[in-house]
């Protein structure tokens, strides 16, 4: 019989994404460019860097430019020096920055069987905060358990360098609890700190990780089952040696892993892909007793669901937004080429260049469908049946709690007699987009725009060319139909 567990723990790094090819896709740029085009010497440069991480704790840190007392050739600032190489840094991250296979649909399926899923890592709270917020994470996590963040330097503000609204940047439905300073992997002291604060049982939880010596030992030790993701192990991969050099581990960590390491762990679950974990354990929800929580604390947990929704709506509401803009803007570079009539040769065939530009717009559409309709809206239906779900149980209880049912009862509308729920409506929306797109490129080929003419009549005229009703033969074939407008 599969373990019931009602509490999901993972690591963070190497565990649900790459942290090490993040890293070096956002490190290397900026130190090959004080390598090679400020001319630092290796060595010299390793240890420099070196020291500012350990300052800092942390291996990833934002300002380390600001931080190097390094000059430039030119004795310019050395961010801006490096302006090409920090562009390169951030567009390299980002390309790195993505979860391994399988992770998201299974985190998706474990919180749709009511199992809390906490997040544990020794990363600081803005990094790990910003790749949860961009690998859409936000309110999947429920708890992110993480050290606190570095004060910024001196002079620095975080409205100076940011360009975008802080909820851009910042977790807003996944809650943030911060752990004790200092505190490092492998630590079951602390562990056993966060079930006790999750209110959880130890053989109710499962904690997932990539170290053996980090977090599988730890969760053995701290007595809740342990599961070991082997696809996660980074040691072996190039460069790592570099970031052994340039880290913020001291000697004492490097001495203190060498001890724990020097333990033989054997997992008692291992994984090669996330998902596996689903035919491993059985997540169930937490058997909670209504008179044990009052009735705040269920309206606390209503509402982070509510705020959930609220998140996948507004994700929704954006893309269609996009989706009209773009869209849109496609659709008058269409309009514009066909009144200046251009053409183009298609298999032997001259049509109008409008046509091919309407064909763009509406796969762009189509594709704006797709993400809305079987990406987004599945997340949000997950998280409004999770709703309904809360509400059924305990509506009778609290009754200010059935927002949501009340919402899903009166979503549905009738049109002509059909009755359309949300998908109907999305369906729609981007159908009569589609029906407006096809219309326009059906007009575009039987039509052909005549340049206006002064007077006092304004002519516009509309007329199927050679290539279109020449085969009716005269004397149509040699007609224009012209309509007059008095003016």
């Amino acid at each position: 019989m599969k373990p019931k567990i009602n509490t999901l723990i993972v690591d963070l790094d190497n565990t649900l994404y790459d942290w090490f090819e993040i890293w070096r896709a956002s490190f290397l740029p900026v130190y090959n460019g004080l390598r090679d085009r400020v001319g630092v010497d290796e060595t010299d440069l390793q240890s420099k860097i070196r020291e500012v991480h350990r300052q800092r704790k942390t291996s990833e840190y934002t300002f380390l430019l600001e931080e190097l007392q390094i000059a430039t050739p030119d004795s310019a600032d050395l961010r801006g020096f490096l302006e090409e190489e920090v562009r390169l840094s951030k567009t390299e991250r980002d390309r790195a920055l993505k979860l391994y296979k399988t992770v998201l649909k299974t985190l998706w399926q474990v919180k749709k069987s009511g199992t809390r899923i906490v997040a544990y890592t020794e990363s600081l709270s803005f990094y790990s905060g910003y790749r949860l917020k961009k690998l859409g994470l936000d309110g999947v996590i429920d708890y992110l358990y993480c050290p606190e963040d570095n004060d910024l330097p001196s002079g620095v503000s975080l409205s100076k360098i940011r360009s975008l609204p802080d909820e851009f940047y910042e977790l807003q439905i996944t809650e943030i609890r911060h752990t004790a300073p200092n505190e490092l992997k492998p630590n079951p002291k602390l562990l056993r700190e966060i079930v006790v604060n999750l209110k959880a049982k130890p053989d109710e939880c499962v904690y997932v990780g990539d170290s053996l010596f980090k977090d599988v030992a730890m969760a053995q030790d701290a007595g809740v089952h342990d599961v070991h993701a082997e696809y996660g192990v980074a040691q072996s991969q190039p460069d790592y040696e570099l970031l052994r050099k340039v880290s913020h581990w001291t000697d004492a960590d490097i001495a203190r892993e060498k001890h724990v390491t020097e333990r033989i762990v054997t997992p008692s679950h291992s994984i090669e892909v996330f998902s596996e974990l689903l035919q491993k354990f059985d997540f169930v929800g937490s058997e909670v007793k209504l008179a044990d929580l009052s009735a705040n604390h269920m309206i606390d947990i209503w509402k982070k669901v509510v705020d959930v929704q609220q998140h996948f709506n507004q994700l929704e509401m954006q893309i269609r937004n996009y989706a009209l803009t773009v869209t849109g803007a496609i659709m008058a570079a269409a309009g514009i080429t066909f009144r200046d009539g251009l053409s183009v040769s298609f298999i032997g065939t001259e049509i109008s260049l409008s046509i091919g530009i309407a064909a763009v717009a509406l796969t762009i559409w189509a594709g704006f469908w797709f993400m809305d309709r079987h990406w987004y809206h599945r997340l949000l239906k997950g998280a409004v049946d999770h709703a309904t779900t809360i509400e059924e149980k305990f509506g009778k209880s609290i009754p200010e709690i059935a927002l949501g049912s009340r919402i899903s009862a009166n979503s549905p509308v009738y049109i002509f007699g059909f009755k359309l729920g949300s998908n109907g409506k999305i369906n729609l929306f981007y159908g009569l987009g589609a029906v407006i797109i096809l219309l326009f490129g059906l007009f575009a080929f039987v039509a052909e725009p005549m340049p206006s003419k002064s007077g006092k009549t304004a002519t516009a005229e509309m007329t199927f060319s050679k290539r279109h009703v020449g085969s009716l033969g005269p004397p149509y074939s040699d007609k224009l139909v012209l309509l007059d407008v008095p003016v």
